[in-house]
């Protein structure tokens, strides 16, 4: 049985320019030509820019910050908020 997917719903323009400093490439020059965008995204990670937008909307609601309480260490991954738990964490 799947549970329900939460999604947060981005501007096409954030995901542009999300895209834009995860592939290095300049925002002001993808806004003159998008198709800069649009073959760089499939070159370098074999996927649309639709579907790009799609897991951003899914993998936001997971994102989270917190302190441990044994350590102190600061952490931001993705987590599932109901069980409490980590699915995926990098010390910040």
């Amino acid at each position: 049985m799947k549970e329900d997917v939460k999604k947060i719903k981005v501007d096409f323009w954030d995901v542009q320019e999300l895209a834009c400093k995860i592939l290095g490439l300049d925002y002001d020059l993808v806004c003159e030509d998008e198709q800069i965008l649009y073959d760089e995204i499939y070159d370098e990670l074999e996927i649309k820019l639709d579907r790009f937008q799609e897991i951003i909307e899914r993998l936001l609601p997971l994102v989270a910050v917190s302190k441990s309480p044994t350590s102190n260490t600061l952490y931001k991954g993705f987590a599932h908020r109901e069980n409490r738990t980590w699915l995926l964490k990098t010390e910040i």
